[in-house]
């Protein structure tokens, strides 16, 4: 069943921003109003057909995709990283390696439920933001992803 603001829209709509932010994709201006979220009950009526043919859809298979998206900047002496891990059965440790810069603490704060299709319609703690203080950090510090999750940190 379809949930307008579930997890996995956040997800859907936080790998969309990934993509309009990177300079290489020579996105200017966007607009993805309502792109992950549906309207319910917007239609209603009948539809009928004539010479329809149903047949059996098999998806192509393509090359693997990475499970982690990863968005990074840099402000004056803070490295900030956002990582979606799209992974929905499992969690993935990380190695955060900065080029150029040495972390002295680090924070993060993870948006996580238990499934993508959790929503916080009946209960307000389903789809919950977890903050966590690393404390004092070395380059290639781990990192914790849970599945199907975002992750936003800072590292000054």
């Amino acid at each position: 069943m379809p949930y307008r603001h579930c997890l996995g829209n956040a997800l859907i709509n936080a790998e969309m921003l990934r993509g309009f932010m990177h300079p290489q994709n020579n996105v200017v201006m966007a607009n993805f109003w309502q792109f992950a979220n549906e309207y319910w009950s917007a239609v209603k009526g009948r539809a009928f057909y004539r010479d329809l043919r149903v047949q059996k859809f098999t998806p192509k298979r393509f090359p693997a995709v990475p499970y982690l998206s990863v968005n990074a900047s840099r402000k004056g002496n803070t490295v900030f990283l956002m990582v979606v891990n799209k992974n929905v059965d499992a969690p993935i440790a990380a190695a955060v390696r900065l080029t150029d810069f040495t972390p002295r603490r680090a924070k993060t704060w993870t948006l996580t439920g238990p499934s993508v299709d959790a929503t916080n319609e009946k209960d307000a703690n389903t789809v919950t933001v977890k903050e966590r203080d690393l404390g004092a950090v070395k380059n290639g510090f781990l990192v914790e992803l849970p599945p199907h999750s975002l992750t936003a940190g800072d590292a000054p």
